[in-house]
């Protein structure tokens, strides 16, 4: 009977088997750690253990440490020591985004049977995805910390004691008015006086119904003006009553 011999590839994969049935047997999982040259924006990366002996099984842990940063914008997969391809998720079925790991950092991956789950990443940064260190600080200027609930009512409350505080007030204006039987009147009246910006004008009374207000606007002029058309025979002689809106500074 011929003697036969195992080559170094299968003894590799005859090693990670006895490794794996070890590691179960005594109650936990084997983890190998491998490198990814692939670059960036490539979705099938290639991973090489130090080993070579990775086992394709639910369970099995591994530990990536990745030469370029992740920006494949899709589900992206690994593939270990020649096992074949298997897909990246976050979250159970969740495929992960780009920008899940930068060049130099180490990941770890669990495999489920169907994908390989992704851990938590490194620092997080504006562009990359991580764990965050979180601050209570109001002042900080940094963009690698996550303000705190805390934080960020310190903050509203510093800006809210800062704010002036306002008020509303109105101002009424009068205008005497002749209008010619079934004619108009164009006119205006001087509001510079009261030294404030009109916001709106909040009222308005011909004092007499025969009488239609057709425009009255707020100019920048200082003034407001009026149109009034007489819906009578009869010239009618009136008072226009306008009240202006102001918000004011109370400080």
């Amino acid at each position: 009977m011929a003697e036969a011999y195992l080559d170094k590839t299968g003894l590799a994969y005859f090693w990670g088997k006895i490794k794996a049935y070890v590691a179960t047997k005594l109650g936990g999982q084997p983890t190998w750690y491998g490198t990814c040259p692939t670059a960036a924006s490539t979705a099938a990366k290639v991973v090489t253990t130090t080993s070579g002996d990775f086992v394709l099984q639910e369970g099995a842990m591994l530990r990536v440490k990745f030469t370029n940063a992740d920006t494949y914008n899709g589900t992206s997969t690994l593939n270990v020591d020649g096992t074949g391809a298997k897909s990246i998720m976050r979250v159970g079925t969740t495929a992960k985004a780009r920008y899940h790991w930068q060049a130099g950092e180490v990941v770890d991956f669990v495999y489920d049977g169907t994908n390989f789950v992704q851990g938590d990443g490194g620092v997080a940064t504006t562009t990359y995805y991580g764990v965050t260190k979180l601050s209570t600080s109001t002042s900080s200027t940094s963009t690698a910390l996550a303000a705190t609930a805390s934080a960020v009512k310190a903050a509203y409350d510093l800006a809210n004691d800062k704010q002036d505080p306002l008020t509303f007030s109105m101002v009424q204006h009068t205008a005497e008015y002749t209008v010619t039987a079934n004619g108009n009147v164009d006119s205006s009246i001087d509001i510079s006086q009261d030294g404030l910006t009109p916001i709106s004008i909040m009222g308005y009374n011909t004092n007499n119904d025969n009488v239609l207000p057709r425009r009255l606007d707020i100019w920048s002029d200082g003034t407001v003006h009026f149109v009034l058309k007489n819906l009578t025979s009869s010239s009618i002689t009136g008072t226009l009553y306008v009240k202006i809106g102001y918000v004011t500074n109370t400080t």
